[in-house]
């Protein structure tokens, strides 16, 4: 970003008492008045990054044991910048956990966190699809959210990706000097630190000046970053399915217990008593432990290990958030499991909605001593007792929806600069200027699409490790130019496939329908076609498709209204948290 060189100094420094202001700030969320609306902000008390090693000893020994840290610190050389990268073993080493040729691992510099039924996907399959992204085997492996895959897992599927990293570090400008293993410095993605208020942080996507973008050429593209990135949608909502990661004590102590109670009563209200009270043990050893770690027993989750996980070299990451009640919506549809127990019907999920709600109110009302309680219930849920354990997927679609329970618990752990966090009606509306929006964010320019050939020549170089050519100055290299018939760069033509192509048509009627809200925020300006209006009114008087591409009916109005009822106010907790009221405009 350009700046002027003229700017008073008394201004530049109000800047910085600002910044420090903000930095010693009490706890709590408010707007970044330098933003969009949408620039994230917290302040929190809990400890942060490598901080947290002792919790995560206690949580997660594995993962203590294997993961970066102190004692392993992050690579600080020329060209890795944005990937979190530390020394694991002799280079050439073939040892049993897992070691490479460079003898280096590293994380995915970039995530996109979830949800389900919010775009996720098809944006991270394009994002993915950037040249200048690392290909893995684990990719959208969930290993956050499964508790039982151990680190050796993760690592030997990102290993061949940490070697690529390495390769390509090697065109950097001053690879050659830069040896030292440094302390980890810096956050997020290439480009160097961000300022805050960075519109295209906040979701501006603010673009380059024209006469400052410089020449994509080889040298140029030799400064870029190559990094992985993880697509596991599940990372984002913890609540305790794909939260067991930290909760280990409760499912060891339940086990044993349940097994005890089948093996000494039979079926029936005995059994069941003996088992209400394997649940209340079980969460009272889980909250010892977060007593013993010294932190909130509702902190107690998958921010806090990814967080003690990535220390002082976090990942950026991507959030999308749909409106709740078309999200659950469209869940119910594309699961069969839901429609198969319920009904393949609007019947059906009136039944699923009136099971599940009640039984989340039930949990709720009678724990509802504190507020810490009320939240407990969505969290752990299933924890409370045999009626909870025993509803259908725990109430899992409906607890996905309660972002700002989860959002709140991320930004405890994470720079709030470490997180775009994408409205997904903005994206089924304008797939192509949010894509750009994340690449920005992300730190990968998207010239280099048109540039895949050079890269991968690059690539060939770096691997080869032959010091005469990746020592010579960058020089002009005829290559073919890989188009379609139409003469579109290939690569870019299959992105746009992804993020436009919708073979199920499951976001059409999204996309239909947010036109039409466009098209009424800017009070019928041209900006939206009277065709396009008139596709979102067809689209909206159906309910969009299901798992199987046929088009579903609308959803009843008075299920929708318990919905509205039940989200209400986590949807103004979540506009309260970004600090944008506009960002759930039409969920409510």
């Amino acid at each position: 970003m350009r700046r002027r060189r003229d700017r008073p100094l008394v201004i530049a420094l109000l800047s910085v008492l600002l910044l420090q202001a903000r930095l010693v700030a009490p706890r709590g969320f408010r707007a970044d008045p330098g933003s969009d609306g949408r620039t994230l902000q917290a302040a929190s008390a809990l400890p942060r990054g490598w901080e947290l090693r002792e919790a995560l000893a206690v949580l997660d020994p594995d993962l203590y044991a294997n993961a970066p840290g102190p004692d392993r610190p992050f690579l600080d050389v020329p060209g890795l910048e944005a990937s979190p990268c530390w020394r694991h073993s002799d280079p050439g080493s073939k040892d049993e956990e897992g070691g490479n040729r460079s003898g280096v691992r590293c994380l995915p510099a970039a995530m996109i966190l979830g949800g389900f039924q919010s775009g996720s996907q098809s944006l991270w399959a394009a994002v993915y699809k950037h040249p200048l992204i690392v290909k893995t085997d684990v990719s959208r492996y969930h290993f956050w959210a499964e508790h039982d895959k151990k680190s050796a897992g993760l690592f030997n599927g990102l290993r061949a990706g940490a070697d690529k990293i390495m390769d390509w570090q090697r065109l950097a400008p001053g690879a050659a000097a830069g040896a030292g293993s440094g302390s980890g410095r810096g956050a997020g993605a290439a480009g160097g630190k961000v300022e805050e208020g960075d519109a295209g942080l906040a979701g501006g996507g603010r673009e380059q000046d024209e006469e400052d973008a410089e020449p994509a050429d080889e040298a140029w593209l030799r400064r870029q970053p190559k990094m992985m990135i993880d697509g596991s949608a599940s990372t984002f909502a913890f609540y305790y399915a794909p939260g067991v990661r930290t909760h280990r004590t409760f499912l060891t102590t339940m086990q044993p217990c349940w097994k005890g109670c089948h093996d000494d009563h039979k079926e029936g209200a005995e059994r069941d008593a003996c088992l209400d009270k394997c649940f209340a043990k079980a969460q009272a050893a889980d909250r010892q432990v977060a007593v013993k770690i010294g932190i909130p027993y509702n902190d107690m989750s998958l921010p806090l290990v990814l967080s003690a996980v990535y220390g002082k070299r976090p990942p950026r990451m991507i959030i999308m958030l749909r409106n709740p009640v078309e999200r659950l919506y469209s869940s119910f549809w594309r699961y069969s499991h839901y429609n198969t127990k319920y009904g393949n019907n609007v019947q059906g999920f009136t039944a699923f909605v009136d099971e599940q709600l009640s039984a989340l109110r039930r949990c709720q009302a009678r724990n509802a001593s504190s507020a810490d309680t009320a939240v407990s219930c969505l969290l752990h849920f299933e924890t409370y007792g045999l009626a909870e354990e025993r509803v259908f997927f725990h109430a899992d679609q409906l607890l996905r929806g309660v972002y700002a329970v989860y959002l709140d618990t991320w930004f405890k752990y994470f720079d709030r600069r470490q997180f775009l966090v994408i409205k997904s009606e903005d994206y089924f509306a304008d797939p192509l200027s949010t894509y750009r929006r994340a690449l920005t964010f992300l730190g990968l320019d998207p010239r280099a699409i048109a540039h895949k050939a050079e890269v991968d020549r690059l690539s060939k170089l770096a691997a080869s490790g032959d010091a005469a050519a990746l020592a010579a100055p960058a020089a002009a290299h005829k290559t073919k130019k890989d188009v379609t018939a139409g003469g579109e760069n290939k690569l870019w033509a299959d992105i746009k496939h992804d993020l436009l192509h919708d073979p199920e048509g499951r976001f059409q009627v999204n996309r239909a329908a947010a036109l039409a809200a466009r098209r009424d925020q800017t009070q019928g300006s041209r900006a939206i076609s009277d065709q396009d209006a008139e596709a979102a009114a067809a689209g909206s008087a159906s309910g969009g498709a299901g798992a199987d591409g046929q088009a579903r009916p609308p959803m009843p109005a008075a299920v929708r209204r318990q919905l509205l009822d039940f989200y209400e106010p986590y949807n103004r907790q979540l506009a309260e948290l970004l600090g944008d009221p506009d960002f759930i405009r039409g969920w409510n």
